[in-house]
């Protein structure tokens, strides 16, 4: 027992825990990601000897929706604390779980939706500990914040901006309490503290690790190539706007518009502040009041990330999920141009406009029910009618197991069946029944291939040649909005 808690031992534990329960969330090449999420789904699959691939699929799947569930709730206590009203919280939840893309994500996506609801969970205690509240409430931001850094290095991004804010708030005070300058000097600690304890990598040379993680960053890029605006670009090469394009084509269009009201409101108002300060007063009108505080954060929050991705190029890829952290953002903003329209109109015009809103939001939930369950794929009307041509679509391969268990329904025998894109069948297979997964070979090669499934995305921007299809006969495809988004083809000869 001893050795067990020696530091090399403890750490050979843990990644041998990982390594041999983490099928269901394969190892990808950057090895930034942290185990937040990972270890603990990992541990209980070890504890409780969860060996069956199926199993370990829907306890991950559960869990990630339960976090995002969660965050959810948090959501609501913060939009209702901020305006003191039932509806607008309401309507901001609504908002978030009626997002096709998030929805869908929020079931499978243990890396950016679980880093999305961390943020939301944050953000509650984060004006807590800028309006000076108390030790705990430091304490327990340091966590979350250290929570997120783990999950996604560009976590980091937050606490220097709440740090930023808090200065700015602590010099405006006419009291500053030495206090508040120790909470402040011990959310630091404990941030460093949790960050450590929180990663086994940096456990024995923390400094080093922390400068290989960094250099990897930097010099790490997948070679792959990316399908946007109907052409495919190599990673390296993909436009700056591809983000931008991505949030414009895939969020309802309402939740845009109110987001360009709320965004120039909030923008207006504070550079208005801003040129208008006195110069002996330097930091008493950036904002008058905690609403206004907590406009320009969620402002500064949504603008510098997507800044810093616009930059990245190697991170433009798989539309916009490395963003969706910024998407409860995005939403906020958008409740401000609400609210600020519930206060241009008045007694029965809100009422209107309340009903309006609650209509707006039908035609994005019938679609949902509609199209289930590939709200991935969702476009607005802005994409155009043949989004297929200019965007990637199912680059997760979900649709792989509907696909599969088409063909189990349709074949007695056992299937012999080859994917012809980037998407892995061998994973798709794993979340089947057992007996499914008994009767199904998935294939490399064609010539041992009764059937082919094709999600029509290649990252190496091949295709099955013509000549190899000819061989084939279309058999049943997955559509979304009259679009393909898997094709299963059948070998033709066969019975």
């Amino acid at each position: 027992m001893g050795n067990f808690f020696s530091l090399d031992n403890l750490v050979f534990e843990i990644n041998k825990i990982i390594e041999n329960n983490s099928e269901a969330h394969p190892r990808d090449e950057i090895s930034t990601s942290g185990i937040v999420f990972d270890f603990p789904m990992s541990l209980i699959e070890y504890v409780f000897n969860i060996k069956d691939s199926r199993n370990y699929f829907l306890l991950r799947h559960f869990s990630t929706f339960a976090i995002f569930y969660t965050s959810v709730y948090f959501f609501y206590r913060l939009i209702k604390k901020k305006y003191n009203s039932v509806s607008l919280a309401l309507i901001g939840c609504l908002f978030l779980i009626l997002s096709p893309r998030i929805f869908a994500n929020s079931f499978y996506n243990s890396k950016d939706i679980i880093f999305m609801s961390l943020l939301i969970i944050s953000l509650t205690f984060t004006f807590k500990f800028i309006k000076n509240d108390n030790l705990l409430n430091s304490i327990i931001l340091s966590f979350i914040y250290s929570l997120m850094i783990n999950l996604r290095i560009l976590g980091i991004i937050f606490p220097l901006l709440s740090s930023i804010f808090f200065i700015i708030y602590f010099l405006r005070q006419d009291k500053a309490s030495i206090r508040n300058l120790i909470n402040f000097l011990i959310f630091y600690i404990f941030l460093i503290i949790f960050s450590i304890i929180l990663s086994p990598v940096l456990w024995e040379n923390t400094l080093l690790s922390i400068s290989e993680i960094f250099n990897f960053l930097k010099d790490h890029f997948l070679k792959i190539y990316v399908f946007y605006l109907g052409e495919f670009f190599f990673i390296t090469e993909v436009p700056w706007h591809y983000h931008i394009i991505w949030i414009l084509i895939s969020t309802p269009i309402p939740y845009l518009l109110f987001f360009i009201l709320g965004f120039f409101i909030i923008a207006l108002r504070f550079f208005r502040r801003l040129f208008e300060i006195d110069q002996n007063n330097s930091y008493k009108d950036l904002w008058r009041g905690d609403k206004e505080l907590e406009d320009v954060f969620f402002l500064f929050s949504w603008i510098i990330p997507v800044l810093i991705f616009v930059e990245i190029g190697m991170l433009r890829y798989n539309d916009w999920r490395h963003l969706y952290f910024t998407y409860p953002l995005f939403i906020l903003i958008s409740i401000t141009g609400i609210y600020r329209l519930n206060l241009f109109f008045k007694s029965k015009k809100q009422k209107i406009l309340n009903i309006i809103l609650i209509l707006s939001i039908f035609p994005t939930m019938y679609w949902m029910i509609k199209n289930h369950p590939y709200q991935n794929v969702y476009f607005n009307i802005l994409a155009s009618k043949n989004f297929n041509k200019k965007f990637e679509m199912d680059y997760w391969g979900l649709s792989n197991k509907q696909a599969l268990e088409f063909l189990i329904n349709i074949d007695n025998g056992d299937i012999k069946v080859m994917s012809v894109s980037t998407s892995d069948l061998r994973l798709s297979k794993k979340i089947l029944k057992k007996k499914q997964r008994e009767r199904i070979y998935i294939m490399d090669n064609f010539e041992n291939s009764d059937y082919l499934v094709d999600t029509h995305y290649s990252w190496k921007a091949e295709k099955p040649s013509q000549d190899i299809l000819d061989n084939y006969y279309l058999l049943y495809e997955i559509k979304v909005d009259g679009i393909p988004v898997n094709s299963i083809y059948k070998k033709k000869g066969l019975e």
